[in-house]
């Protein structure tokens, strides 16, 4: 990924293949930057603050513009390894999460929604999202989780062995009986449907029946195609069934 720091330049534009934003009350949580900003620069410290990038969301194009907080280019410049510039980051999120746990606790409503808005702002997918910036290390995609479907599971995993806690596995759902009754009427279903086509074909050209000729013709063609339609749509329920069974075995 390629990073600049121009001034009035974003640092960089993302769209949500990777990652997908998380959101709270109808909201994105990126949409809540200036009142996140101001919560941690006035409460934790400025170079907290300065984690959380500021966003300019273009909902017509599907993207999201990253720039460096005004603020944050008056801090001083820092140059830090890839290392120092991971560990200070942390250092920083661990701040503000203890800050956001304690709004959390208060006993005011708007204080509480205000912590778990700053709780979860500070999720995003993996280290590859922490960058250096001149001034210190920031968060590109805060607010975001990751698009890759086990990812978080990993995440989560490696978290419960850290703090000793036991990572629940969820199994997938008992497969019901119900199922078994469904798939079985619907077998059922299908050979009395083709007894009474085989019947209508048969019927046409049994004598005695149908007392004009040439309606045994015209009944043949509509009756064969009538046929040749259940089992296409039969192909195809059939197919449906498979995967749905594939899903549930998953």
């Amino acid at each position: 990924m390629k990073l600049q720091f121009i001034p009035g330049r974003p640092i960089v534009t993302t769209n949500f293949n990777k990652a997908k934003p998380l959101g709270m009350n109808g909201q994105l949580i990126l949409e809540n930057w200036h009142i996140l900003y101001d919560l941690l620069k006035k409460n934790v410290g400025p170079e907290c603050a300065a984690l959380l990038l500021e966003p300019q969301l273009d909902r017509g194009r599907g993207e999201v513009d990253w720039y460096l907080p005004v603020d944050s280019q008056n801090l001083p410049v820092k140059h830090l390894s890839k290392e120092e510039n991971l560990k200070e980051a942390y250092d920083y999120i661990e701040k503000g999460k203890k800050y956001a746990q304690c709004l959390i606790n208060s006993p005011d409503s708007l204080q509480k929604q205000r912590g778990k808005l700053l709780l979860d702002a500070l999720q995003f997918p993996n280290d590859e999202f922490i960058i250096a910036t001149p001034h210190g290390p920031a968060i590109l995609e805060w607010g975001h989780e990751s698009n890759q479907p086990y990812s978080k599971k990993e995440v989560l995993s490696a978290k419960g062995k850290e703090r000793n806690m036991k990572v629940m596995t969820i199994l997938p759902p008992p497969v019901s009986p119900f199922n078994n009754r469904i798939e079985n009427k619907n077998f059922w279903l299908w050979i009395t449907s083709g007894l009474i086509l085989l019947l209508l074909m048969i019927l046409p050209w049994w004598k005695g029946i149908i007392s004009i000729n040439y309606c045994r013709y015209y009944w043949l063609l509509p009756l064969v195609l009538f046929f040749l339609t259940l089992l296409v749509v039969g192909v195809i329920l059939k197919k449906q069934n498979d995967l749905h069974s594939l899903v549930n075995k998953e």
